[in-house]
This record gives C-alpha cells, structure tokens and sequence, in this order.
C-alpha cells in the first residue's frame, strides 16, 4: 500500500511537533513530498538499496550506543525511539526518488540465499511493498515516545490514522458506516488509552528500579540501615557518581549531604516525622531559593544524573540557592534534605551556600535521647575525656582528638561480642571500624554531654581529577557523619580519621585510569550532545558522529590520515607521593624518644604506640602530642595539603613540645 499524497509530510511533521524537533521535520517532510515535482529519477539495484539499509542500520546502532554512554536510566529507549525518523529516512526518500515503485523484502537482507534457475519457491521475503507504510508507523511510534498525554494528540494521532485507512479502504464500503466504525474505534481507544497510561507508569517504574544499578546508591529520607555490627569486607565502587566543579577550591575538601536523621535504634537510623514542603522556582524558571544567603557566598556546579526522575541531592553545609536547575518539583523537609522530581537523564546546578548557617529546623528532644543500651559505653567514655562543666567548644575538641588518636579506620568488619551492642565494642574494645561507626558513636556522645546532634550521611568531595579540571565523586566516597547544634546553628562534625581517603584510595582497582576515561568521555558527550541545559534530545547533535564515521568509512580511500606521534606523559611514582609531609616536625619528636628507648614498632601504628607511651608521659604531654600527630596526620596524608596556619601550627607545637620535654628530661 502506498501512503496518500502529503500524508507523510504530516506525519513528519507532526513528529517534529511532538519531539520539539522542528529544524529537522520540516526539511525531511518537504523532500519526500517534493517528489512528484522531480523528473528525474535514480536507477537503484538491489545491491544499492541493500546499502543504505546498512548505513542506517549501522547510523541506528552508533545513535544506541551513544545513548547508552550518556543516560543511565532504562527509559534511554524512549530517547533512542525519538530518534527513529532521521535513521531511516535515508531509505524512504531512496526509493521515493528511484524508479522503483516497490521493493521485496530480499533487497534488503545483509545476505541473499541462493537461488537455482527453476529450483526457488515463492517465500515472504519474494512479497513487494512500498516504504512509505512502515515509515509512517514509525514516525507515529516516535512522536508518540515524546510522552505527550493531552487530547489535541490523540486526535491528531487518530486523524492521521484515520486518513492512511481511508486511502486503503475498499471502494464499495459505505462513507457513513466506515465513519462510524473510526468514531467507534477511537472512542475505545481513548477509554483504553487512559488504563493502559497507568499501567505504563506502574510498569516503568518497576523497569526502573529492577534494571538501574545506581538506585542502590539512593538514599532514602525515612531511614538509612547502617552496615554497623555486620561482619565481612566492604566492597564499595570506584564509579563516578557526579562531579564537582568549585568556584573556589579554598573550600575543599567539602562534605556534600544527601540525608538527615535523627532516631538511632539497632543499628539503624531513622528521620521522625519529615515533612517536606514545596519549593517554588522562582518566577517559574530553573532557580530554586532555599534560604537568604550573603551576595559574595561560596559556590560550585554539580554534574549529575537523576536515574529515578526522583531522587535527594547531594549539597554542601549551608546551601541556600540552586541555579539551572531542571527540575519540575523541589521539596525540603526540616532536616535540610531536598527531593526533586524530573525527567530522568544528565543535569547540571549551581550551589550557592554559606558554610556558617543552617537552615535546619531547631533542635527536638529527640536529638538529645540516647537509647539505653548505648548509654553505659558512652558514659564510661565520657568520664574518661573528663567533658563535664566543659564548653561546648571544648567537647568538640576533645571529641575529635580522641577518635582521631585512639581510632584506626577499616572496611574489614570484625566480630563482636553478643553481650554488648556493636557501637558498646566499637568505643571500649577494638576501636576499629567505618565511618557509620564514627558518625554514630559521636552523635550519640554529643547528646549525652548535652549537645543536640543528629547523623548525616552524603559524599566527601576530596579527590580532583587533573583531566577533568574538577572534582569527581565516587561509590566509594559515601561518607556519614554528624551534626552538632553550637551557638544557634547547626555545624558538621567528622570524627572518621582523615586516613580513610588514603586507605580507600589504596583499594581502588588497578584498572581505574581506564573506567576514569571512559567515564569523562560519556560526560562529555551528555553535557555536550543537549541543547543547553534542558535534557531534550537533538537527534540532529547526536547523529553527526555517526554520519562522520560514516563518511569517513566510505571515503578512506580518498582521505589519508597522518599518524602523529604519542608523547608519553610522565606520571609521578609512588615514591615521589609519599614524600610529601616527610619534612614534618613529629618525626623529631619521634627521634626523641627513640634516643630514650621509647621507639615504636615497625608493626606498630601510631595510634598504638601512642597507647604505650601513655605510662611513660605526663598528662599534658600525652595530650599534646595527640593533638601534634592529627596535624601529622593531616599534613602528610590530606590530598589537599593544610593551610599554612596549620602547617605554622604543627612546626610552632613540635618544637615547643620537645623544649619542654628536654626541659622535664633534664630535671630529672
């Protein structure tokens, strides 16, 4: 059957309509309904059209596999449906433009079976058609991938329909009964339409959260189960999960929170009572306000991707304004964590904040209740730091220099006793464990010495990629830890020895360098192949790789590439790396009490030669020399290096550590 006059120019652009892609239905439909206005025609073999059925056979597979690079959601066949028209136009406007009416399904196999004079039997592959029909319910199964749910394409779908039949229906069928029978069918179709629509939904949801491998990242605002009292190795991801461009790379290393709690029972934590409220874009465009914030705040842009069309964002402390962000709902509840519902695919935001406010609803009673079972470790703790009368400052202080001497951190998960609570082993016994451990003993330590606190859990943004000109952020590099209530804000507080990053950092996998690529060439082309921000498909950027490959395929003969030279690019070696922080002044304090007998162990860390010098020095001393071995520890195994005050700290301490214990030493 051959398509009406103008039929398919319609069609193609009623496509165009539906997808948003006018610049590229409009020259397609006037070519093919240009036609009968040319004299000319191609002679075109078999062989030819078996060709360009190839090409766009090898077009559509190139735009599928780019798809796949840049979304990372199940919903990419919709995209790649969209798409459909300008693959396969190629072959329709062959053979509206050859001399050949009609073609059998033969011509256009990749391999044509033998055939013997007087031997062949008629098959299905000998029966001729015309192109125009399957290209017309392609173009119709591609404007309907764009989604639409209004009554003006249902009626222009069924109109269009209803024309292709009534060019094919038989001459001697009544006008008015045939009328009927469309009416009728369209009314069906419509009641129908409407219950299939919700099976849609409930369908590809299901799709979603069964095919995504990144929905088990998701965190969930109600509650996070915790890996505290399993027993095992963690095995986290090196996937890049989003990416962080800084507007100032002062504020760096930064924690970005994705989830709040505050009610910890057996090794869970749950949020009581969320309420998220709607956030409104401001005049109903892409900038979202969370709070007031100063004009000269700190900024940066994440790159990321919603899998699930509705997901919590990852943010830094203090965020108060989102920026082209493309979203079609924003919620916040009072904990400070904000949902956001929109079409699945590739976004990128701007993050203003200000790291010395909260917009956090104010303390409960909940943030101080500690469950009863935790309560003796954490009361035995806390009078061995000795934290009564003192300020709230104070308690910080010494909370952090006491997880950061006494602690070492480890995905290897131990056993524990059955007569205690795992949080009860991990602050009396084996002191060894993973961040949720840290983050879960200071909150609950923070609320028995009288201190709202509650548990967060996000990313640590630590790690810059010189290829990328930005942070990135891997599975890995979830992160928890609390959230202390000082002076009428609230303020993140990370117990986790810093060594974690450098720990974690060992066990990435040896083929990183190569996932990294990849990973930043799919970035790429997702940030690059929009229109912008919006995350609407061009097909017309998405097929000029392919159509170059493919011209490059059909004329290499005729071009001749020069092979250039690969210079090697020098990498640092591991030797080099590790003498950064070597020049640190502890290692004189360490000759120092060498020279007395007091040297530590090649087997011994720090932590536990720390343990035994407890006897051999005075209260301050040990205290001291605490705190001048977590500005060590920072100095020599922080990526980012410290401050020049600190690095003036750790040298003033030192030396003043050992006058004073030379001075002890001599008094003796």
């Amino acid at each position: 059957m051959k398509l009406p006059p103008l039929l398919l120019g319609s069609t193609l652009l009623f496509w165009g309509w539906q997808t948003g892609l006018w610049l590229v239905a409009v020259p397609l439909a006037i070519a093919v309904e240009a036609q009968p206005f040319v004299d000319k025609r191609w002679d075109l073999s078999a062989d030819q059209f078996r060709q360009i059925f190839r090409s766009c056979l090898l077009i559509g597979s190139l735009l599928l596999i780019l798809i796949l690079i840049t979304q990372r959601s199940p919903n990419f066949i919709y995209t790649f449906l969209k798409g459909l028209p300008p693959v396969f136009w190629p072959l329709v406007a062959a053979q509206a433009y050859s001399n050949r009416d009609r073609i059998c399904f033969r011509d256009l196999l990749p391999v044509q079976s033998k055939r013997q004079a007087g031997q062949h039997q008629p098959s299905w592959l000998d029966r001729s058609f015309h192109l125009t029909l399957p290209y017309f319910f392609v173009c119709l199964l591609s404007a309907s991938a764009a989604n639409s749910q209004g009554y003006l394409f249902y009626l222009c779908m069924g109109g269009l329909i209803a024309w292709m039949l009534w060019s094919g229906r038989p001459s001697r069928s009544s006008p008015a009964f045939w009328l009927c029978l469309i009416l009728l069918a369209s009314g069906m179709g419509w009641i129908g339409h409407q219950g299939l629509h919700q099976l849609h939904a409930a369908v590809e949801q299901r799709a979603i959260n069964w095919l995504n491998p990144f929905n088990n990242q998701s965190a969930d605002p109600l509650r996070s189960n915790t890996r505290i009292g399993d027993i095992g190795l963690l095995k986290l991801s090196d996937e890049i999960v989003f990416r962080v461009a800084p507007g100032d790379r002062q504020t760096f290393p930064i924690l970005l929170r994705e989830a709040t709690y505050n009610k910890y029972q057996s090794s869970t934590w749950i949020a009581s009572k969320p309420q998220f409220m709607a956030v409104h874009p401001a005049n109903g465009g892409t900038n979202w306000q969370l709070g007031k914030g100063p004009q000269n705040s700190s900024w940066l842009k994440i790159s990321t991707t919603l899998n699930r069309g509705s997901e919590l964002l990852s943010l830094p402390q203090g965020s108060f304004q989102l920026n082209q962000l493309p979203v079609e709902k924003m919620e916040q509840n009072q904990y400070g964590v904000v949902k956001v519902e929109g079409k699945p695919g590739a976004i990128a935001y701007q993050v203003q904040f200000d790291q010395q406010r909260s917009w956090d609803s104010p303390p409960t009673p909940a943030d101080l209740q500690v469950p009863e079972a935790e309560k003796p470790a954490v009361d035995q703790v806390l009078q061995q730091l000795e934290l009564e009368g003192k300020s709230p400052e104070e308690v910080l202080n010494r909370l952090s220099g006491f997880f950061q001497t006494n602690f070492q951190y480890s995905l290897k998960l131990a056993d524990r006793s059955e007569q205690s609570t795992p949080i009860a082993d991990f602050l009396l016994k084996n002191r060894v464990g993973h961040c949720e451990y840290f983050a879960t003993a200071t909150t609950l330590m923070l609320r028995e010495a009288g201190i709202p606190a509650r548990y967060a859990t996000g990313f640590s943004a630590h790690e810059f990629s010189e290829l990328e000109g930005q942070y990135i952020v891997r599975g890995r590099n979830a992160h928890a830890w609390a959230i202390a209530y000082l002076n009428g804000s609230w303020q993140f507080f990370d117990t986790t020895p810093s060594a974690w990053i450098a720990l974690e950092d060992e066990a990435a996998s040896p083929w990183q360098r190569f996932s990294d690529l990849w990973s930043f060439v799919a970035f790429k082309f997702s940030t690059e192949l929009h229109f912008g921000n919006s995350n609407q498909f061009n097909p017309v950027a998405w097929l000029t790789l392919p159509l170059l490959v493919i011209l490059l395929w059909q004329f290499r003969r005729i071009l001749r590439l020069r092979r250039t030279a690969h210079k090697a690019i020098p990498i640092k070696s591991i030797a080099q790396t590790s003498k950064v922080g070597s020049d640190s002044e502890f290692y004189l304090i360490e000759q120092a009490l060498t020279e007395i007998g007091l040297d530590r162990r090649t087997d011994e860390s720090l932590q536990l030669w720390l343990r035994r010098l407890r006897a051999e020095l005075t209260n301050a001393q040990w205290n001291d020399l605490c705190y001048i071995i977590k500005l060590h520890y920072r100095y020599r195994f922080d990526p980012n290096g410290v401050c020049p005050s600190d690095r003036l700290q750790l040298k003033t301490l030192s030396q003043l550590w050992l006058h004073e214990y030379y001075k002890s030493q001599s008094s003796h």
